[in-house]
């Protein structure tokens, strides 16, 4: 019912065959479109016909029952046996394609493809389905970030789809099962029953839903009754019914029916506001105001077969239907749409390049430069029909697909996200060289909150498995003696496992690979390139505040350091006024690094005149240029390097493990300790080390251990000297 569902559809009322030859019975059959008994027909037909053009017709004839029937197998043997017996026009042809890319048999369909174009070259439809051949087997190959799982307890050999939450534990859908093969009509269409909707339950013990039950109350009618968007603020239901509620209307309309949840029952349902009585309309979405309606039709000014349309309430009045354009619909179907939170919609379309009958496809409406939809690919969608998804939250839900291997004719699939795992990984090196820095201190910030901290190892690598989507993070190495440096990164937008390093396209800063270089500490000079002045004066021109900057975010990455800025002039001029202008220049810089918010107590300047020239005896504008330069100098180096000195201290071991524990896996130590960082060290041995507190007596240690143990962990003490790893015996030697 729901693939067929906008036609003009009607109950089909068949006059009598008594007295009708088997030939009579058969055309009878097809022509009033009950494919279950023409098909039964043709094939005794062809039991005793011997002239091949009849049985070219009838194999034909069975084919297209069991496609219309959206038998896809048994279709393909069909047109073959068609083809073989002669028929082979364009149209048995191109239905003969679309049914191997049903079944995804990609490399056959593009053979006979291929043969259309040949003798038609300017065949579109043709073109499109050689496009989403070549597109489904490059899309097949790609990796798969979801799970996908077969509801079979709520599936049926019948069409069983369009699965929306009702609570967090309930779900209504629809579905053409037979309870009762003897009371119940059947839809000679497809020999279905017809459509009525079902509520499952999750079953607590294994999370699967249970096989449905009808849905009591108004909400069904006789007729087939579908795809329905659920309002849980006004507990109203939105729905598709054909033919009327009482199967005189040769159309399909939108209704509408309320949910009583205490007592599990719905009522009479009732017209939508919004009706036109002379097109077919259905598969209905909403925005959360409940004042724009997405919906399908197949009003002649549309752009193909079924189109998406919109229509806006004002007040209590709804406006004039518009068709959504070509973003979205095509001279194909465009059917099924869902409006996820005001911004994403979902829908399905066999008219753009996909992988065969129906796939899901989504627009992002907030995005304007988004001109086309952009398919959901695999596991979403396959080679055969694929519809109705619909979002529990942003990582699991529903949708519906005849492929391959399911339990009947459709079928309601869930699916969920696999947990995703991003990396940070990268190496610490001395700038200007290649030297690795071991035992340099990496820490890691993120937006969320989380704190971690971890050592380069001897190679200088590094490594963060702990991040998440969405969170925007900063990386600090520190190591005593050396600058530290930053960068900063997001997650934001990553939908996949990715590793966050140039390779894998998503860069530290955009820029760079993870790699930090560390620059030394020492008591000379440093140059700070490209300060300019204008002649004779110390006011900095705006060319000098890039470079500038760089020290700002150097100073503010090691708040420890202090400096002096060093203001140099050439030889040319009196040594008073080179004393004066070197001495102001000088000071513009230090009053800009306070302008953007550097401690005064960090900063000195001095002005140095001409009386230490890099280039003595300077003759030419490039030479004299060498000498005007403005550098800086650390005044606390040999303290900073001194910094490195930890001495002797005690940490605690609380544990270690092949492979990086999760915050689940610390959730003891932390709840024993719960304003204690836990500490991260990845060993030479390959293990992951995780170290609480620093002491530097062994005693003060006990009573942290004595915390531990009552949360059942066991923590043991390790000694170090100069962050160096000892002999926790020799550790304690030296503490006496």
């Amino acid at each position: 019912m729901r693939r067929h569902i906008l036609l003009l559809v009607s109950i089909v009322f068949t006059s009598s065959i008594f007295g009708q030859t088997l030939k009579q019975k058969a055309e009878h059959a097809y022509k009033n479109r009950d494919y279950y008994n023409s098909t039964t027909y043709y094939q005794k037909l062809l039991e005793t016909e011997k002239d091949k053009k009849s049985r070219a017709v009838y194999s034909y004839r069975i084919a297209e029952g069991y496609r219309a029937s959206l038998n896809y197998t048994d279709a393909i043997k069909w047109y073959e046996s068609a083809i073989k017996n002669g028929y082979t026009d364009s149209k048995t042809l191109c239905d003969y394609s679309t049914m191997l890319i049903m079944t995804g048999n990609y490399v056959k369909a593009k053979e006979k493809l291929n043969e259309l174009l040949s003798a038609n070259p300017k065949d579109s439809l043709a073109k499109l389905m050689l496009a989403s051949c070549d597109y489904a087997t490059t899309a097949q190959a790609e990796k798969v970030y979801y799970t996908v799982r077969n509801e079979m307890k709520m599936n049926t050999k019948y069409s069983d789809y369009g699965a929306v939450m009702l609570s967090d534990t309930s779900v209504i859908f629809a579905s053409s099962r037979i309870d009762d093969p003897l009371t119940d009509k059947i839809y000679e269409f497809n020999s279905q029953g017809f459509s009525d909707f079902y509520v499952s339950s999750l079953s607590p013990f294994d999370k699967t839903w249970k096989k449905g039950q009808k849905c009591v109350g108004g909400l069904n009618s006789p007729f087939n009754d579908g795809t329905m968007y659920y309002d849980k603020k006004t507990a109203t239901g939105y729905f598709m019914q054909c033919n009327g509620l009482e199967g005189k209307d040769n159309r399909c309309g939108i209704y509408t029916s309320q949910y009583n949840q205490k007592a599990n029952k719905w009522s009479p349902a009732q017209p939508f506001a919004y009706q036109n009585t002379d097109y077919s309309t259905g598969h209905p979405t909403m925005n959360k105001a409940g004042d724009m309606l997405i919906f399908v039709s197949d009003m002649p000014s549309g752009k193909g077969g079924k189109d998406l349309w919109m229509v806006k309430k004002t007040g209590d009045t709804w406006g004039i239907p518009e068709n959504m354009g070509a973003r979205f619909n095509t001279k194909g179907d465009e059917m099924f749409p869902y409006l996820l939170n005001d911004s994403i919609l979902y829908f399905s379309s066999n008219g753009w390049p996909g992988f065969g009958g129906l796939d899901i496809f989504y627009v992002n409406l907030k995005n304007k430069d988004q001109k086309e939809p952009i398919n959901l690919k695999y596991p979403f969608n396959s080679g055969a029909d694929d519809f109705s998804i619909y979002f529990k939250d942003e990582n699991m839900g529903f949708f519906t697909s005849n492929r391959p291997g399911g339990v009947g004719d459709d079928d309601i699939y869930s699916f969920a996200s696999i947990p995703i795992t991003l990396l940070a990984k990268g190496v610490v090196k001395l700038k200007g060289s290649e030297e690795f820095i071991p035992d340099a201190r990496v820490y890691i910030k993120g937006s969320d909150g989380h704190i971690d901290s971890t050592r380069s190892d001897a190679q200088g690598r590094y490594v963060f498995t702990k991040l998440d989507v969405n969170v925007d993070y900063a990386v600090v190495v520190k190591k005593p003696g050396y600058f530290g440096d930053a960068k900063s990164f997001t997650t934001k937008g990553i939908n996949k496992s990715a590793l966050i390093a140039k390779s894998s396209g998503y860069d530290i800063d955009l820029m760079l690979d993870m790699t930090f270089a560390l620059e030394k500490i020492s008591k000379d000079e440093i140059k700070i390139s490209n300060i300019f002045y204008d002649l004779d004066k110390s006011t900095l021109r705006e060319e000098s505040k890039p470079e500038l900057m760089k020290l700002v975010t150097k100073l503010k990455d090691n708040p420890e350091v202090c400096i002096m800025l060093n203001s140099h002039t050439d030889a040319r001029g009196s040594a008073a006024h080179n004393d004066k202008l070197s001495k102001d220049r000088a000071l513009s810089c230090m009053n800009f690094l306070i302008s953007q918010g550097i401690d005064p107590k960090r900063l000195k300047y001095k002005g140095w005149g001409s009386r230490k020239l890099e280039v003595k005896d300077a003759k030419t504008e490039e030479e004299h240029q060498v000498n005007r330069r403005t550098t800086f100098m650390v005044t606390n180096a040999s303290q900073l390097e001194s910094m490195g000195q930890t001495g002797l201290e005690f940490k605690i071991q609380v544990a270690a493990s092949k492979t990086e524990l999760t915050d689940k896996g610390l959730a003891k130590v932390k709840a024993a300790l719960p304003d204690m960082d836990i500490e991260t060290e990845k060993g030479d041995d390959g293990y992951f080390k995780y170290m609480v507190g620093s002491y530097k007596k062994f005693e003060e240690t006990a009573p942290i251990v004595k915390k531990l143990k009552t949360k059942g962990v066991t923590g043991f003490v390790v000694g170090y000297n100069n962050g160096v790893k000892i002999d926790l015996e020799e550790a304690k030697k030296l503490q006496k």
